[in-house]
């Protein structure tokens, strides 16, 4: 099954995260740092401690095709739905390496 490119009709670039390069995010009781790349969205802590990129967000587009959605592309709930997933991620990883 090939991948598409999701490109909605009518859509507008959100500007909610633009030229921000560090968020606080609740998570729980605390707040959660998430470092924000200006082209590719937040950043995902590995298990090594290093840092990439949250992987592009597949789904159902146009005609039942699978297409992905790359930071750009996502509505702003999309991109604060993304930066809490980094957000709790990165807790998990912290968690867990002062755990070892």
């Amino acid at each position: 099954m090939a991948l598409v490119p999701h490109e909605p009709t009518g859509f507008s670039k959100s500007t909610l995260y633009d030229g921000l390069k560090l968020v606080m995010v609740p998570v729980g009781q605390d707040e959660e740092e998430v470092q924000m790349d200006p082209e590719k969205g937040p950043l995902v802590m590995q298990l090594d401690g290093s840092l990439t990129h949250l992987q592009p967000v597949r789904g159902i587009a146009g005609g039942g095709q699978i297409g992905e959605k790359l930071w750009p592309q996502m509505t702003s709930t999309e991109q604060t739905c993304a930066l809490y997933i980094c957000a709790k991620k990165n807790r998990y990883v912290k968690e867990r390496l002062e755990i070892e």
